[in-house]
């Protein structure tokens, strides 16, 4: 997990990586293996974990032996909303450094800490310190994650170009065109691939959505519209054969989503009235399904309808 998750880190060198650690049989060892891996990597290893679990089902002085002072613990009375600590329901644990005192925070559903010994900062004032060849060197803890998502801050919804990635608002409910979004589609990121107005073309899904629905994350280098375009012909996907064809369906009923024609479901589905741009359709067995791009460039499907009755599982547009 640990090989998988470093290198993607993004935050400054010299700040938190936790370990989350609340349930099952959980290994000290295995626990320190991991904490040293993380401060290896250039970060602070920090173990996250509730006040009556550590105690029942760990054996943290030995992880504070390692790593003094870095336990973060939760532990709160209620779930009420809170923004001050409740003293007398603080944990005392000899080698914490950061305390969850509520699950609740001003706004409700947030977290409230309290950091008693300024870990949270660390790496967070511009530079940070690491020792090479046994001399302090001060180096800049910006990264160009960081950098492209305060540009992506400061980018208005107005200026949104093509290149640019949004996000599919959770509040979203239906595309510029008036068709139901499919609830799996929202949170999700996309590119823009074309900006008319107050709409902007999503490629991938080669949906059109109004500005207010998506939310910036990045902003990119402008693309041209030709990446949307009607295609025609066949295309391979697998051992199947699709036939190319833009348009737009929308389910009448629910329907499951596969990986391939009938074949492999993902555990998605379309629900009656949510809609799909799809890019080409392929009969296999007794329905037709269509194929629309997803993340990464894979293909999904749908049936649409019968091949024997003809009968159509949805609209087309």
């Amino acid at each position: 997990m640990l090989n998988y998750y470093l290198p993607k880190v993004q935050t400054p060198k010299g700040s938190i990586v936790a370990l989350d650690v609340e349930s099952g049989t959980p290994s000290t060892s295995a626990i320190i293996y991991a904490m040293n891996k993380i401060k290896t990597a250039g970060y602070t290893p920090i173990l996250y974990s509730g006040d009556s679990f550590i105690k029942a089902h760990l054996d943290y002085k030995a992880v504070l032996k390692v790593f003094p002072n870095s336990l973060w613990i939760a532990r709160y009375p209620d779930y009420q909303v809170r923004s001050t600590e409740r003293t007398q329901s603080l944990p005392v644990i000899n080698g914490m450094s950061v305390v969850q005192f509520t699950s609740t925070y001003v706004a409700g559903g947030l977290d409230g800490n309290k950091d008693y010994l300024g870990v949270t900062d660390n790496g967070y004032d511009g530079t940070t310190t690491s020792s090479q060849g046994g001399t302090q060197v001060k180096t800049d803890s910006t990264t160009t994650a960081i950098k492209a998502g305060q540009q992506a801050n400061n980018t208005p919804k107005t200026d949104i170009k093509a290149g640019d990635t949004v996000k599919v608002n959770l509040s979203a409910t239906k595309w510029a065109t008036g068709q139901k979004i499919a609830s799996f589609v929202k949170g999700q990121h996309y590119k823009v691939a074309k900006v008319n107005g107050t709409r902007l073309l999503l490629a991938g899904v080669n949906s059109w959505i109004n500005r207010s629905d998506a939310e910036i994350l990045s902003v990119g280098q402008p693309v041209t519209t030709s990446t949307v375009v009607k295609a025609t012909g066949t295309f391979k996907d697998g051992a199947y054969t699709i036939t190319r064809q833009n348009s737009t369906f929308t389910a009448g009923q629910t329907l499951r989503v596969f990986a391939y024609p009938g074949v492999q479901a993902t555990g998605a589905k379309y629900y009656k009235g949510e809609s799909v741009v799809y890019d080409g359709y392929v009969r296999n067995g007794n329905y037709i399904y269509v194929s629309y791009k997803i993340k990464g460039g894979y293909h999904h499907y749908i049936a649409v309808r019968n091949a024997n009755t003809r009968v159509p599982l949805g609209t087309f547009k």
